[in-house]
């Protein structure tokens, strides 16, 4: 799946599943917003570097980045969309990665473009998932 969208399965993310009150601590920390969101992505690659790094061949894993996702936020969210707990964090999941490849949605084509690519994400999840059953 992330070799599709990066072009380089040899990376590595860690994933942080936190309560509201840590996510409001690190989202006014770096983000300014004294508030809960469903989701921070915090890259180890600049944006600009990032084709380049991930056309490298890495002899062993290298970190591209940290997503951190805040489980009562994902469940209020599931709750609103009328999906699954699991579901909704699969999303968050996919958009933090997104992020860390270096795609924004602050336009509305930046948003647009996410929206698809997280789709096909969670379509090649869903695709694995099958296969292993």
């Amino acid at each position: 799946m992330l070799h599709k969208i990066a072009g380089n399965p040899n990376v590595e993310v860690s994933l942080l599943i936190v309560d509201a009150d840590r996510m409001t601590e690190l989202n006014s920390r770096y983000m300014g917003r004294d508030e809960p969101t469903d989701v921070l992505a915090f890259p180890m690659v600049e944006s600009p570097e990032i084709k380049s790094f991930l056309s490298q061949n890495h002899a062993h894993p290298e970190p591209l980045g940290d997503i951190v996702i805040c489980l009562p936020v994902a469940r209020d969210q599931a709750g609103e969309r009328m999906s699954s707990e699991m579901e909704e964090v699969e999303l968050l999941a996919a958009h933090g990665l997104l992020h860390l490849l270096g795609y924004e949605d602050d336009t509305q084509e930046g948003r647009q473009e996410m929206r698809r690519l997280e789709a096909l994400l969670l379509e090649r999840m869903s695709d694995q998932n099958c296969a292993g059953d």
